[in-house]
């Protein structure tokens, strides 16, 4: 479509699609951002190509709340799969056999561990800091066909296992606390009284 347009020029259909892709993708920032990014375009005068009645920047709001809303109900549903398998010694011998047939799949030299990028079931303590947390996304409860998939696997050191742990544990949170029902909430409810209100004009030059 881009090799058209370098040839032929634009045409009405291509910068309906361009138009299109900035409305949405506006409205998917704004709606994550608290409509800062909208703040940052109206101060840079950057808001004149951005129609913020348009159905492209209304859907990319509701995706955005759609797709949090999934997040949230996707790692809630992980975490109740884990607590089914029970607690302590359970949980810990189903751990060791997972980790033994990840082992076996990488085919781990005895310096390396195992490491699922989605966590069985939460992240080791930091010596000298934190105790150990549960995982916000656990792949424990999920069928060792699943969490143990070569894609979810990689042969690590132990100082590269502790980074990569702590690393998504930092992720995780930013997850967590941009996911919780306050903060879907107040993001809808902000889409909704900016969407009643006059959208920013972009400042005289």
């Amino acid at each position: 479509m881009f090799d058209r347009m370098l040839v032929d020029g634009p045409t009405t259909s291509n910068w309906d699609l361009l138009d299109y892709s900035a409305n949405f993708s506006a409205g998917f920032a704004d709606s994550l951002t608290f409509h800062g990014t909208d703040a940052i375009r109206w101060y840079a005068g950057w808001n004149d190509g951005i129609d913020h009645a348009s159905g492209a920047y209304i859907g990319g709001e509701m995706i955005e709340a759609a797709g949090e809303i999934a997040v949230t109900g996707g790692g809630a549903a992980l975490r109740h799969s884990v607590l089914v398998l029970g607690e302590g010694a359970a949980r810990r011998a189903i751990g060791k056999a997972s980790r033994a047939q990840a082992r076996n799949i990488l085919q781990a030299g005895p310096d390396h561990a195992a490491h699922h990028i989605n966590t069985l079931f939460g992240h080791p303590a930091i010596k000298g800091g934190r105790g150990p947390r549960t995982s916000f996304f656990p792949s424990g409860g999920l069928p060792q066909s699943i969490h143990n998939m070569p894609l979810n696997l990689a042969p690590v050191t132990a100082g590269q296992h502790a980074f990569l742990h702590a690393r998504a544990y930092g992720a995780e949170l930013i997850v967590f606390y941009n996911t919780v029902s306050p903060a879907i909430a107040s993001r809808i409810v902000t889409n909704i009284i900016i969407g009643f209100a006059s959208p920013l004009e972009a400042p005289s030059t």
